[in-house]
């Protein structure tokens, strides 16, 4: 029965298992590609998605708390499909953990693929049983670790810090963790690309010749790394750091059993979709990953002096 009276049409087109031409990989999964998602590129692998053109409409939807370019997005679901739509953008349809369906609503290609690249793959991530966060994660050592926060904390400085250090940003803004057989969550590498805020390239003093247009804004630029050097593995997962403004006053481990209602805060995709089995299985592996590793509350550093004097000496 459809969730919130949605009225959905799609084409299930013969050719849904048609081969494209371009394969890319991210977040450990092969993509079989229509579009060029400007994703590392591979050849010869077996497609684990298919990311296609198709036809399809809706009459009723919800709106979410997601924006994106500075558009709010909109959600549609039923049992088995996600449908996330910005308004004259573009619109996508997420089923059974291995299709992704896209209309394009306007010509800029760029443009298109902001969406395409975050949300739209997180809809698939999630139908695929991924434990989904709205944050980054960073290579250090030999494990992961996960920066999220509320707004303002200073995320993205945060990790930009950490690329122009040298460490390896394994996902920016989402990122994916996979919880195997043992209970042993780890990060899925994203793809290797960063976005950077003109304000910390300033005082990051990154080279602006090292930097391309963002496509979200005048004040976002893409930092890519050397894929050749990006992991191909999952990497294990050491701790999840909620970072806060420099003068909070909650620094502290997270107890085990607030730890699946503090890690709900920053999940990135619709609320709407946590529902039912989906809430049960989130707050499950949010436990699974609580035993496991660190979750702790830390102030930003001050200034974007000691912001690397903090990079320089963490362990």
């Amino acid at each position: 029965m459809p969730i919130y009276g949605l009225k959905m049409r799609y084409l299930q087109a013969k050719h849904i298992l048609k081969r494209y031409s371009m394969l890319f990989k991210a977040y450990n999964l092969i993509i079989e590609s229509d579009f060029d998602l400007k994703l590392p590129e591979v050849k010869g692998e077996n497609p684990d998605i298919y990311f296609r053109k198709g036809e399809f409409s809706i009459e009723n939807y919800k709106k979410t708390k997601i924006f994106r370019a500075g558009i709010q997005a909109r959600v549609g679901l039923t049992e088995k499909e996600y449908f996330i739509n910005w308004p004259e953008v573009c619109t996508f349809l997420a089923h059974n953990g291995k299709y992704i369906e896209y209309v394009k609503l306007q010509n800029n290609d760029d443009f298109f693929r902001l969406f395409a690249v975050s949300e739209a793959l997180g809809l698939i991530l999630q139908q695929q049983g991924f434990f989904l966060l709205h944050g980054s994660a960073v290579k250090i050592g030999n494990k992961a670790t996960i920066f999220i926060g509320p707004p303002g904390a200073g995320k993205s400085t945060t990790v930009a810090a950490f690329a122009k250090a040298g460490y390896t940003v394994l996902s920016d803004d989402l990122t994916a963790i996979r919880i195997d057989e043992n209970g042993i969550p780890s990060v899925m590498p994203a793809y290797p690309e960063v976005k950077i805020w003109q304000k910390s390239v300033v005082n990051l003093e990154i080279e602006m010749l090292s930097l391309e247009p963002s496509f979200e804004g005048n004040t976002k630029f893409l930092f890519r790394q050397n894929p050749e050097l990006f992991p191909q593995i999952a990497v294990e997962l050491s701790e999840i750091i909620i970072l806060q403004k420099p003068y909070s006053k909650k620094k502290s481990e997270i107890p085990l059993v607030h730890i699946p209602i503090e890690l709900l805060k920053y999940y990135p995709l619709p609320h709407q979709i946590l529902q039912n089995e989906s809430l049960k299985r989130h707050f499950d592996n949010a436990l699974k990953i609580g035993r496991q590793v660190s979750v702790r509350r830390m102030n930003r550093p001050k200034n974007f002096e000691k912001l690397l004097t903090f990079v320089r000496n963490f362990e």
